[in-house]
């Protein structure tokens, strides 16, 4: 894990926690980071907790994009307690409706909960 992301498992979905800036030098390995740790975990829920994310810029943005197109149909992406600035640049570019985003990850983690039922 990066200083800039972490992850833990939390009932069948793992939790991405994302500190400080999301920036182009990062996103490659900060993308095969989410992959492998999904896979490791053997989990097809991915919640990205982005309340420590101070900033982030196109190639970050791409990076989710990209991730949620390719993984959509095995892969169930949210997004949690986004951060201003984040909030800020995703509605920027018109990503608020894209992106399923709740406002804890107590809300995320409920949502999995139930998505099946």
């Amino acid at each position: 894990m990066s200083k800039t992301l972490t992850w833990e498992k939390a009932g069948d979905a793992v939790v991405f926690r994302f500190h400080g800036n999301i920036e182009s030098e990062i996103t490659g390995t900060m993308r095969n980071e989410i992959i492998q740790a999904l896979r490791a975990e053997r989990s097809d829920a991915a919640v990205f907790h982005m309340g420590d994310a101070t900033y982030i810029d196109s190639m970050g943005i791409g990076m989710f994009v990209n991730l949620h197109v390719q993984h959509r149909d095995n892969i169930r992406f949210l997004f949690c307690n986004l951060s201003d600035g984040i909030s800020k640049a995703f509605g920027y570019v018109k990503l608020i409706s894209f992106f399923n985003i709740r406002d804890s990850l107590n809300d995320a983690l409920e949502e999995l909960k139930f998505a099946d039922l």
